[in-house]
């Protein structure tokens, strides 16, 4: 068995490495000699027995929480979630451009047609043999109009008179050798709807009648 002397050279002969190697494993065994002192001391047996006519077995003491016979509360692992950052959101202002307007095309007025007031076929009236027509019954302001007579006395004067709503008109006639004559003129400025008489008469006794209506 090596004495104190012997272990002592071979420690002083360690390297430091060696040296720290068996400090600390001393270290670790008295520590582990105070664990084990502890924990023989804490311990008590349990009996198995089943209770006599003492009275029943007193309840054990409860063991020591952290104690090598009974562990300590499982710790559980913490997981930390980290939220995702909040998302921003930028909306970009909306810029509409307004084209000018196209020009609004003109507005055509249409004026509605006056009923019309066209004069029916020129109405002859027979006096004595005489019979007279109009060239249009329902001419334009400022046209010319040709008055027609038939069946009249042959060969004698007559008169046209057209009888305007201010004023009259009278205009010579001559019937030829069949009994027939005409004469051509102007309505001027004859009011509009207003229907003109026109008298022919042809000798002493020949007398006929028709109208037109200026438009």
């Amino acid at each position: 068995m090596l004495s104190d002397k012997t272990w002592r050279q071979r420690y002083r002969d360690l390297p430091a490495t060696g040296r720290a190697s068996v400090v600390t494993l001393g270290l670790i065994l008295v520590v582990l000699g105070v664990l084990v002192s502890r924990s023989a001391s804490q311990a008590r047996p349990v009996s198995l027995s089943a209770a006599g006519p003492a009275g029943p077995v007193p309840d054990p003491k409860p063991f020591i929480v952290g104690s090598p016979l009974q562990p300590g509360p499982r710790q559980m692992p913490v997981t930390t979630t980290t939220a995702p950052p909040a998302t921003t959101t930028t909306s970009q202002p909306t810029t509409t451009t307004m084209s000018p307007a196209a020009p609004a095309a003109p507005l055509t007025v249409v004026k509605p047609i006056p009923p019309s007031t066209r004069a029916p076929a020129p109405t002859t009236v027979a006096a004595g043999g005489c019979v007279a027509s109009m060239s249009d019954s329902a001419p334009p302001p400022g046209s010319y109009e040709t008055v027609k007579v038939s069946s009249a006395p042959p060969d004698a004067p007559g008169s046209v008179a057209v009888h305007y709503r201010t004023q009259t008109d009278t205009y010579p006639i001559s019937t030829d050798p069949s009994g027939a004559a005409s004469y051509v003129f102007s309505i001027g400025t004859a009011r509009s709807g207003f229907t003109v008489p026109v008298v022919v008469t042809v000798g002493p006794h020949a007398a006929c009648s028709t109208s037109f209506t200026p438009q």
